[in-house]
């Protein structure tokens, strides 16, 4: 709430007074006739932690795109490394994952099944190999073996089957605008 003639930020709450008088004076830095600076310790704690924690849960746009992608079932997660660490004694303080993502679901299933099938791995955790199939490679898979239950439920899941009522009265509209429409140029 913005309060007349008050200015708070980041731990600081600078006040004009219209008089002087004594404050807390384990709280008070500065005071004059016209103005009151107090700093606040624990205001100043809460306003740098939550800058941090700001910082840190805010992600980047190669970030939010990954996870929008993972939401969407089309990231292989390749493998985990350490991305951060202590200098000297070189004790890991962030491990990293790495994600294969593909533009459907299909080559996700593909990529996943086949490769196994041709021998091809995924590369490392730092460098992961996300590379296709060379035309020879691709010749060499056995379609057979490769499970394609998840994408058939998908595309099963999005086609509407007609019921034998909507038909009828599709039929029935449809045949009703003919007639009317035959009879109405007359």
């Amino acid at each position: 709430m913005l309060q007349p003639g008050i200015f708070k930020a980041w731990g600081c709450v600078a006040r004009k007074n219209l008089r002087a008088r004594r404050l807390d004076s384990r709280a008070d830095f500065w005071q004059d006739r016209w103005s009151v600076i107090k700093f606040l310790p624990y205001s100043l704690a809460v306003a740098v932690a939550l800058e941090l924690l700001s910082d840190l849960l805010s992600c980047d746009q190669t970030e939010q795109l990954l996870a929008m992608h993972r939401d969407a079932n089309l990231c292989v997660a390749v493998r985990s490394f350490s991305s951060a660490r202590v200098p000297i004694i070189r004790t890991c303080i962030e491990q990293t994952q790495s994600y294969c993502c593909f533009n459907s679901r299909l080559a996700r299933l593909i990529n996943e099944q086949g490769r196994a099938q041709v021998g091809k791995g995924w590369g490392s955790g730092k460098h992961p190999d996300c590379s296709g199939f060379t035309p020879e490679e691709f010749e060499r898979l056995d379609f057979s073996r490769i499970d394609l239950g998840e994408f058939i439920a998908e595309v099963t899941a999005s086609v509407r089957v007609p019921t034998a009522s909507s038909i009828r009265q599709n039929v029935r509209r449809t045949v009703e605008q003919r007639v009317n429409s035959y009879y109405n140029r007359r």
